[in-house]
């Protein structure tokens, strides 16, 4: 199960194109009642043994009182006297990440999403400060002590407009610095009216998984590693966007106990202090999200792209997908299972020869050391 905990709704950035306006409202925090509430009503959704994995989203969650998040860490942890491990996750956009919260990521593995979009002139242009200044730089020193303290950071980066045909100078950005990326297109909602056009993104993923094959890059990029890996062996999508199991092991919860869809839109299903879990689960429209993939079988199931996206996400296209988006879903997964497949296997075979190189010169360089060496050299058994 995966809660997504919309710790609070302020933010220290005015990111222009914030998917939920953050900083537009009266700020809400999480509170400790707020975790004993979820604590106490989540068993009755999990099976025997369960595990539990909360992703503390927001706004942004390091803008809440370290002791505070202490304490709500603490009373979500108690699920693993019932038998349900607990782990933790946390999206941050890394801008003010102080000695006390260090400790705290450190001290309870709690993986990093970092929201970084690009070189600083990409990043810059939309994620600043209420002044209006960029936070690049900032974000980037947060990030090396995280990576000194030993916490794990993977990137988030949203694709928008001003990406496109700049796949060269991301890939150029992302391998020094080592880290799994995702690559998420911008979508309309919040301050952004538009979003970014599906056709754009997938051109984008197109040329990105193009480029990084030919230049042999070692990096984890998603979506491109499950969509490769569901292509390759029929796996199922890894994200719940394209699962079609939306609603059925993923739901969010904010400030004041509401139980939401997820972290990218307002719906609610309801609220704790008002009705159970178990009674919302079980009631419109938590019901109805769960049941949209089996809706859409009866007309999507002969579908080529059918098994790699069961529809797209329903915050996005709604109960039914919509036609643009279908298509451009088609013609990428149409390419991917074709040329796409064809530069995979190319980029292995290149693979393959270059380690047939390397252990070739060692073998050389070994025996040029046998070689050499005196005869009355001690050896590994002297």
């Amino acid at each position: 199960m995966l809660i997504l905990l919309r710790s609070t709704t302020g933010c220290n950035l005015r990111c222009r194109y914030c998917s939920v306006a953050c900083g537009e409202t009266e700020r809400r925090d999480l509170t400790e009642d707020d975790c004993r509430l979820l604590r106490d009503s989540l068993p009755s959704l999990l099976r025997e043994g369960e595990s539990v994995r909360f992703l503390w989203h927001g706004g942004e969650p390091t803008l809440l009182a370290p002791e505070r998040f202490r304490a709500m860490l603490g009373i979500l942890s108690e699920l693993e006297r019932d038998g349900h491990p607990v782990e933790y996750a946390m999206q941050t956009n890394g801008f003010r990440i102080s000695d006390a919260w260090l400790d705290i990521l450190e001290r309870h593995a709690i993986g990093v999403g970092l929201s970084l979009d690009g070189p600083a002139a990409l990043h810059d242009a939309e994620r600043v400060t209420p002044a209006g200044e960029g936070s690049y730089a900032r974000i980037m020193d947060g990030m090396a002590a995280m990576l000194e303290r030993g916490v794990p950071v993977s990137l988030l980066c949203t694709v928008r407009p001003a990406h496109l045909g700049r796949e060269a100078e991301l890939l150029d950005w992302l391998t020094p610095l080592g880290r799994p990326v995702r690559f998420n297109p911008l979508l309309p909602l919040g301050r952004s009216a538009a979003g970014l056009a599906p056709g754009d993104y997938f051109r984008f993923l197109q040329r990105l998984l193009a480029l990084a094959l030919e230049r042999q890059v070692s990096l984890s990029i998603e979506p491109l590693s499950w969509m490769l890996a569901s292509v390759i062996t029929d796996a199922p999508p890894r994200e719940c966007s394209w699962g079609g199991r939306c609603g059925q092991s993923v739901f969010g919860f904010g400030p004041g106990g509401e139980v939401l869809a997820c972290n990218r839109s307002d719906e609610r299903y309801g609220n704790l202090r008002e009705r159970s879990l178990r009674a919302l689960y079980d009631a419109d429209p938590w019901r109805k999200r769960r049941e949209r993939s089996a809706r859409l079988r009866a007309r999507c199931g002969d579908c080529a792209v059918w098994r790699y996206c069961h529809g797209g996400c329903p915050v996005v296209e709604g109960e039914e997908p919509d036609a643009a988006r279908c298509e451009a879903r088609r013609a990428f997964f149409d390419w991917l299972r074709g040329e796409g497949l064809f530069l995979y296997q190319q980029s292995l075979v290149r693979r393959r020869s270059e380690l047939r190189e390397r252990l070739r010169l060692l073998r050389r360089s070994k025996e040029g050391l046998a070689r050499h060496m005196p005869d009355d050299a001690p050896t590994e058994d002297a």
